[in-house]
């Protein structure tokens, strides 16, 4: 995940870690009250640097979270899948309670433990009745910033980590989306992956988990959030937190462009293609790209429908054979990759490729009509509000947008996007941006990068 202009791709379970210890069977606890106004965010900036952020809809079930600069592009080449194996083990012994007291504890009130990783943070949440979250909090302080990884521990969960590389490689387009990574950024910063190599598989040791998470455990790079709970409230909690002052070491390499190309063979290829896009941190950039991701097309929104958008139009006009495409745009903190996924037949790709690909660099190199950017510009909030509908993962949304930019704000996000102009999305873009493809399945028909032309 990577905040509210994250990729559009489908969301996997394989990036989440969930307990999934059910809820208890009473009835709802009824707010005592409720304001004309609610859903509204607090945040508050401790003086250890945390930030904490709240938003209280008076719901009966509450989420809070931690979340900590520790996302796999920290990884270094000796310890490559350690973010993998983190969360993996969340919820394991530590110094003040053991793995049972901590499953016991939380499947007695019914609290749902989640923990997810992305390219730049690590989250741990609890979600369960609001009544019952503050008895519970302090497990949640214990798991996520009071770690003491046990050796045996750590071994035992050796096969689940097995079980989840296998899983992401018989998945193209999870396997597809890290290979674009690595071949944008290469095997450091944003093109590590979120899956653990082969190679790496049994070798996590407790003392690397240990040592990674002592050196990204910081209050000035973490973030607490709580939905359905007062800000208040929610403030005491983030106070008991053990976390130390200081911020984590940033990291930002550069992106390169390149290709990754793996033949499976088979009926069907699989195709991402990729530009540089836009930071977080920049609202004003991500937001134009967003845009513009939409004005490409979002694949296929209804039940047996066509692909829309202009990369649909330029494939149907290329071949009737069955296929699919689908624009994205992956923002992360510092950098992120804008582009489109396309899926089809081996034997159309010769035609297919191309034509998607021309109308690519035609949509992104042009000025955006007006009509298409009024079309951009309220597919984008839909797309954006409606996520924000889910009260399990507003906080998340906003937090990691928080902890790249902290003036965000939902009201900055929608004045950013009725501001947008055509020539703000073409400045975005630049003169001659360097590409990223990877392509796997049967490839032989896939152009490679220096066969394409605008």
């Amino acid at each position: 995940h990577s905040g509210i202009m994250a990729s559009a791709l489908p969301k996997c379970s394989s990036f989440k870690n969930v307990i999934k210890l059910g809820y208890a069977t009473q009835a709802a606890v009824q707010p005592k009250s409720t304001p004309t106004e609610t859903g509204k965010f607090e945040v508050t900036k401790l003086p250890n640097g945390l930030h904490v952020l709240s938003s209280e809809n008076h719901s009966p079930v509450a989420h809070i979270g931690i979340m900590l600069s520790a996302g796999s592009k920290y990884e270094k080449h000796n310890n490559l899948g350690v973010t993998h194996m983190l969360r993996l083990c969340s919820g394991f012994t530590n110094p003040s309670y053991t793995v049972f007291g901590n499953t016991r504890n939380l499947q007695q009130k019914g609290i749902s433990l989640t923990t997810t990783a992305s390219r730049d943070y690590i989250l741990y949440q609890i979600s369960g009745l609001r009544d019952h979250c503050p008895d519970v909090s302090r497990f949640l302080a214990a798991l996520s910033t009071n770690q003491n990884y046990k050796h045996w521990e750590v071994s035992d969960n050796k096969s689940s980590l097995a079980r989840d590389v296998a899983y992401m490689k018989q998945s193209p387009e999870l396997e597809l989306f890290e290979m674009l990574h690595e071949a944008a950024f290469h095997l450091s910063g944003l093109g590590n992956s979120l899956y653990s190599p082969d190679c790496m598989v049994g070798k996590h040791s407790s003392s690397m988990l240990n040592d990674f998470v002592a050196n990204h455990s910081k209050a000035g790079s973490a973030l607490m959030f709580g939905v359905g709970i007062d800000h208040k409230d929610l403030l005491s909690y983030a106070e008991r937190l053990e976390l130390p002052p200081g911020m984590v070491e940033p990291v930002d390499y550069p992106y390169f462009g390149g290709e990754i190309r793996k033949f499976t063979g088979g009926e069907y290829a699989n195709v991402m293609v990729a530009i540089k896009g836009a930071g977080l941190k920049d609202l004003k950039k991500t937001v134009a790209l967003s845009i513009l991701k939409n004005i490409l097309g979002n694949g296929i929104l209804t039940p047996w429908g066509h692909c829309t958008g202009q990369l649909g139009k330029a494939g149907h006009k290329a071949t009737s054979d069955n296929f699919a495409v689908s624009a994205f745009n992956a923002s992360y903190k510092t950098s992120g990759l804008l582009g489109f996924s396309l899926r089809g037949t081996a034997s159309s790709m010769a035609q297919l490729v191309p034509a998607v690909y021309q109308e690519f660099i035609k949509t992104i190199s042009g000025t955006v009509p007006a009509e298409e950017l009024a079309r951009g510009k309220a597919a984008t909030k839909l797309e954006m509000l409606s996520r924000l509908e889910q009260s399990s993962e507003v906080g998340e949304l906003i937090g990691s947008q928080l902890l790249c930019n902290s003036d965000f704000s939902i009201e900055n996000l929608l004045t950013a996007i009725d501001s947008t102009t055509a020539v703000d999305i073409k400045n975005v873009i630049g003169n001659n941006p360097s590409l990223s493809l990877a392509c796997s399945g049967n490839t032989s028909k896939v152009p490679y990068l220096t066969e394409l032309k605008p």
